[in-house]
């Protein structure tokens, strides 16, 4: 496999402070971070861009609860790179969302977390976090942005809402919905199992996502970037049909793009707390092309191991989503912990050898 010299995506935790509690935080951690000041982030925002990374995804924590973050992206857009920003909506006032029009982001994807303010608010842990996200895509709408799209962390406390979500969406004028899992880590770690979905409801949510995409295509794009959706997309299964050696897909976490935390750490994926250098001491090129962190994410022999070496998938999966293993295992050397296709193979293995012993 060739590894890029440089990744094609950064996720920019660009602050750790929010004005929200949501249950499923992926990036909260105890204490606020020593975050970079505007100019740290602009002589950072230059190196990105001098780099050639195609995406910055401006994240947080909230990141409207900086002051600066139109002018950071500003300074990404006006040097070609394509900004991304996921936001509550809570902070986007008209005059908010004005400067930031002005700056060219390529999207901005406000969260709904449940098509009702009583789901959302619950999830999100602040009364009125719902009509603030619709406030903000109207705002943002208003403002002139075309690319204003809709971002839901799915869990079993509205996974069956998905679909009243989408009516949502569409109805407001949204353009895209991008639906993601909530992850084993940051505060999310604390109610995890009543978060989490069985690995049979999650293959019924992806193959309702491909189905919904199809049923709805013309009216909004539905995206998702988890990589067992080639188990049950055809076209993604195809893809990866002339793979061999050690060429794969699957995850991209550290393999084409990684993520820098408001103090500066850089990490495989925003899900990942293992931290490979830091760009206030070393050059963020550097540390992607020599931090042996990186090492196992794109390494196929690495990655595909035990149920998954002799699966018809392995190419393409290359063993799922990186950051949900190493959040439950430690390691990224094992089956994607929402594989169906594993959790059925370690099931009947249990039960082959109980059935030797009775």
């Amino acid at each position: 496999m060739i590894e890029l010299q440089t990744p094609s995506l950064v996720e920019w935790l660009v602050t750790d402070r929010c004005n929200l509690r949501c249950r499923h935080c992926s990036t909260w951690r105890a204490g606020e971070q020593d975050e970079s000041t505007t100019a740290e982030a602009c002589a950072l925002a230059d190196r990105i861009a001098a780099l050639r990374v195609f995406t910055v995804i401006l994240s947080g924590g909230e990141p409207f609860i900086r002051d600066d973050v139109a002018e950071i992206c500003g300074r990404l857009s006006s040097q070609g790179v394509s900004v991304l920003i996921p936001t509550n909506g809570c902070l986007v006032t008209p005059e908010a969302a004005a400067r930031l029009v002005a700056a060219k982001p390529s999207s901005v994807q406000v969260s709904l977390d449940g098509p009702d303010a009583a789901t959302h608010d619950a999830f999100r842990g602040v009364a009125g976090a719902f009509d603030g996200a619709l406030r903000a895509v109207a705002a943002l709408q208003d403002a002139g942005l075309a690319a204003v799209g809709v971002s839901t962390t799915v869990s079993a406390l509205n996974v069956d809402k998905i679909p009243a979500i989408i009516d949502l969406a569409i109805a407001r004028g949204v353009r895209a919905l991008n639906l993601r899992l909530c992850m084993p880590c940051g505060r999310a770690r604390q109610d995890y199992a009543a978060m989490v979905l069985t690995p049979r409801r999650y293959r019924r949510l992806l193959e309702d996502f491909v189905r919904w995409r199809e049923e709805l295509r013309g009216r909004i794009d539905l995206a998702t970037v988890e990589p067992l959706l080639c188990l049950v997309d055809p076209e993604l299964s195809r893809a990866g049909a002339d793979f061999e050696g050690d060429d794969f897909s699957g995850c991209g976490a550290g393999k084409t793009g990684c993520c820098v935390w408001p103090n500066g750490d850089v990490s495989p994926c925003a899900y990942t707390d293992q931290f490979a250098g830091n760009v206030r001491r070393d050059d963020l090129g550097e540390i992607w092309r020599t931090s042996p962190v990186f090492r196992p994410y794109r390494r196929y022999a690495d990655l595909v191991q035990g149920v998954c070496a002799s699966c018809e998938h392995k190419r393409i999966c290359a063993a799922g989503c990186k950051s949900r293993t190493y959040g439950l295992y430690g390691t990224v050397s094992r089956p994607d912990p929402m594989c169906w296709l594993a959790a059925d193979h370690e099931r009947d293995a249990a039960a082959g050898e109980g059935g030797g012993d009775a």
